[in-house]
């Protein structure tokens, strides 16, 4: 499986104690692979989680830049041969990003369900336990401090409006 646990991270063990914590991260994974098996891995990531027979205190996740293929998105800012710029492409992925709202809302339900199944909470004492939603960094540069110059001007509006977009509808699907 290429969900394999990590070794821990030094700077996590001050949030989280490092002998207990677990890392299943899969690269490229899409809000379907938390609880579908998916190319990378024959087992989705919650049958990951309970192989392992602990009970999760907390969960951490972020889910939403691999659904609107954001990598499409970098590639296209960074290849001297296209332009993430053009107002068409930037609106295109803008209503990508604002447009999985649903299917983010589902998988966070799902997962939280998945941390605080009855029997997970017994083993808890009754407890239910977080699943806490991360948003993505913004990446570009601001154009009044210089930096990189790899982006044009317009690049670095699709690429901050398109992420902007993103964390907007993660929130949006937190609340929910």
């Amino acid at each position: 499986s290429s969900l394999t646990p990590s070794t821990p991270l030094p700077h996590l063990g001050t949030i989280f104690p490092a002998k207990e914590l677990v890392i299943l991260a899969c690269s490229g994974a899409e809000s379907d692979d938390i609880f579908k098996p998916s190319i990378r891995s024959t087992i989705s990531q919650i049958q990951e989680m309970n192989s392992y027979g602990t009970v999760p205190g907390a969960a951490v996740l972020t889910f939403g830049g691999n659904d609107i293929h954001f990598v499409d998105v970098v590639k296209a800012c960074i290849s001297p041969f296209s332009s993430c710029g053009d107002p068409l492409y930037r609106n295109l992925k803008i209503r990508d990003a604002g447009g999985i709202g649903v299917k983010l809302e589902d998988t966070y339900k799902r997962a939280w369900s998945a941390l605080n199944t009855p029997d997970m909470r017994q083993k808890r004492g009754g407890d239910y336990v977080p699943l806490i939603v991360l948003p993505y960094p913004l990446v570009t540069h601001e154009m009044f401090r210089g930096g990189c110059h790899q982006f044009d001007p317009a690049e670095v509006v699709t690429a901050d409006q398109v992420g902007k977009t993103l964390n907007d509808t993660i929130r949006r699907a937190v609340d929910t």
